[in-house]
């Protein structure tokens, strides 16, 4: 299964897009997403894993874009 990791932000703006995204491409709610940004912030990270690569690497490029630091593996 293809995983996609979290690692950090670029820039505080990207903090809440980043949860954003979450929210509405992973269906979490606002509490969930809230706890995975707390753990990159705190040096974490969070692992994401999918069913296809499709799914990991289009969430991965999104993410990217809004300012996350993200690995594929």
């Amino acid at each position: 299964m293809p995983k996609l990791r979290i690692v950090g932000f670029e820039t505080g703006h990207a903090k809440v897009t980043i949860r954003e995204i979450l929210v509405s491409r992973l269906n979490l709610d606002e509490k969930e997403a809230e706890r995975m940004n707390a753990a990159v912030v705190d040096g974490r990270g969070i692992t994401l894993e999918f069913e296809d690569e499709e799914t990991a690497v289009g969430l991965g490029q999104e993410l990217v874009e809004a300012g996350a630091k993200v690995e594929l593996t």
